[in-house]
Formats: structure tokens, C-alpha cells, sequence
């Protein structure tokens, strides 16, 4: 269907996306990406967002690395393709109350995280962006 995919640099940009939105989602900032997210995701992570903040609890969050991100499936309908990612990650992350206490988590422990997210995009679309659709832990 694209004759210039590249599942190398398809991979490059998803790795970015992963960090940009992870980021954007603990900073409370998910505006920044909205343009490569879904609409569902977009309204999932602004309501976990906004009852975080209304708690007034902090996310703290450290990418120590991706140990790796494959492509698991890609499926097209029509002019749709879905390409789900398998990113393999080290993370720490806390959820703090307002006076710093760990709710949860530990911040002397590195998590093993695996997520499954997919990613579409209109191949008729002019628009080179791919979009996160769905986001599942394994």
C-alpha cells in the first residue's frame, strides 16, 4: 500500500510517540499531543488527569529505557492500516499526594512495563502522522 513504509524508521517514530505521550500524560499536558491521539484516548487520559488532579496527586515518571519496540501485527482495511507495537520497557513510576508520600509504587525499584499500542493511520491521508488508537498492558 506504501511503497516508501520503512518498518525501521516506523519503529523510530513510535519509540518517540511512546516517550512524547507517556510525558505528556504525567506532566498533565496531553493537549501537546493531541493531534496524535485518538479522540478516545485523548478523553480516557484527560479524565484520569483531571481526578488526579482533583486528588491533588503527582505522577512522577522516569523512562529508564526501552529494552524494545516490534511490530507485533499490522492490519489493513480498506485505505486504514493498524499497526500494533510491542514496546518493552524499564520504567519507575510513583503516585505521590500532595505532600510528596508514595501512594504508589517504590522509587527504589525499576519496572518491567510491556504495552501493546496501536497505532492508524488513513494511507489516502496526506497527513504523514500516525495516530494511537489503543493502548493495552501485557
Amino acid at each position: 500500500f506504501d511503497k516508501n513504509f520503512s518498518p525501521k524508521k516506523f519503529l523510530s517514530g513510535a519509540k518517540i510517540a511512546f516517550q512524547t505521550i507517556i510525558q505528556s500524560y504525567t506532566k498533565g499536558e496531553i493537549n501537546k499531543v493531541k493531534h496524535i491521539i485518538s479522540t478516545n484516548i485523548f478523553s480516557i487520559f484527560l479524565k484520569e488527569i483531571k481526578s488526579r488532579t482533583r486528588k491533588k496527586y503527582i505522577l512522577e515518571h522516569t523512562l529508564v529505557s526501552i529494552k524494545n519496540a516490534d511490530i507485533e501485527k499490522i492490519d489493513v482495511k480498506s485505505s486504514i492500516a493498524d499497526i500494533v507495537v510491542k514496546f518493552v520497557s524499564e520504567q519507575v513510576n510513583l503516585l505521590k499526594n500532595e505532600k510528596g508520600k508514595i501512594l504508589k509504587g517504590n522509587d527504589e525499584y525499576i519496572e518491567n512495563h510491556t504495552n501493546y499500542w496501536t497505532f492508524s493511520k488513513d494511507l489516502k491521508s496526506s497527513n504523514p502522522n500516525w495516530k494511537l488508537v489503543v493502548t493495552k498492558a501485557g
